[in-house]
């Protein structure tokens, strides 16, 4: 989770930033995922026009984007926009980490391969993110695209046709590769349903063993495969995980044990306020959505 957390956070940050911080013209940016020079550019997806989505939900969003737009970078609107869908559709934390991560990785390349010409990056970008989040997020329907064709729609007299067409074909193309990259990450294997899976044919429940907890008694576990699910920068998932916890029932666990329960009874209101702060789960923004609410906080005044 954290290496998704990480690279949506860093998504977000650099496409804050060409053209607007002076260091940046000193880096070599290049797009995450690689492209041949010979890849030709994917002719417009024919879309059936839907309506089963919320178009006013969408036609809000397309305007708080085009509002946005006036002070802050392009790929901050869609950021929120992700983070709201988090809490719309009851998120896991880890498919936020790993949906952040697609979605900044598209509006990253599309950024960088689209020309840098009046509002034709920020139609790449949008276009990117709309189709990344299309993927992801299937109950939408035709949402995501009905906002970039109204930003294409409300901002797009004064720039040129062909150049509109060849930032959205862009962005198209950047989320095509992402999105057969998240084909084949891993993330589609999922709970069988069969409660002993997890432990191994055969084995029994026995103390020590996962089981669903108060107050809500989740089920099935929140993505149990997750570290087998392919990394974006580590060479392996475990390549830097901890040490295993204490054994069930030594005096190391039941020392641990006692001080949690220690700090639970004296718990003060500060602590759990802390607590509630960043517990984050599932139908929350996410952990990697609440990084990234703090990555824009600490952003803001950044254009691009």
């Amino acid at each position: 989770m954290i290496r998704s957390l990480l690279l949506s956070c860093f998504g977000l940050l650099f496409v804050l930033s060409p053209g607007d911080v002076g260091a940046v013209s000193v880096v070599d940016y290049q797009p995450i995922i690689t492209i041949p020079d010979d890849a030709s550019l994917p002719p417009p997806v024919p879309r059936a026009r839907s309506v089963f989505h919320n178009s006013a939900e969408a036609d809000r969003d397309a305007m708080a984007l085009i509002e946005a737009w006036r002070t802050e970078p392009a790929s901050m609107g869609w950021t929120r926009l992700q983070i709201a869908r988090h809490i719309k559709h009851k998120a896991m934390p880890t498919r936020g980490a790993r949906g952040l991560a697609l979605v900044h990785v598209a509006m990253h390349d599309a950024w960088l391969r689209a020309p840098n010409l009046p509002l034709t990056r920020r139609f790449a970008l949008s276009q990117a993110a709309a189709d990344v989040l299309g993927y992801l997020y299937p109950a939408e329907e035709d949402a995501f695209q009905r906002i970039v064709d109204q930003l294409v729609e409300r901002l797009g007299s004064e720039t040129p046709p062909l150049d509109i067409t060849l930032a959205q074909q862009i962005g198209r193309q950047a989320a095509q590769h992402v999105i057969a990259r998240a084909e084949r990450d891993g993330a589609q294997r999922g709970w069988n349903g069969a409660r002993l899976q997890w432990y191994g044919d055969g084995r029994q429940f026995q103390p020590g063993t996962w089981e669903p907890t108060p107050p809500y008694f989740y089920y099935p576990p929140d993505e149990p495969f997750a570290p087998f699910w392919r990394p974006w920068v580590l060479t392996h998932a475990g390549q830097f995980r901890p040490p295993p916890p204490p054994a069930f029932g030594s005096p190391e666990y039941l020392d641990s044990l006692r001080e949690v329960l220690a700090v639970n009874v004296a718990l003060t209101p500060e602590q759990l306020e802390i607590a509630r702060y960043w517990v984050d789960g599932h139908g929350s923004a996410t952990p990697a959505g609440h990084w990234n609410k703090l990555a824009i906080a600490g952003s803001e005044g950044c254009k691009a």
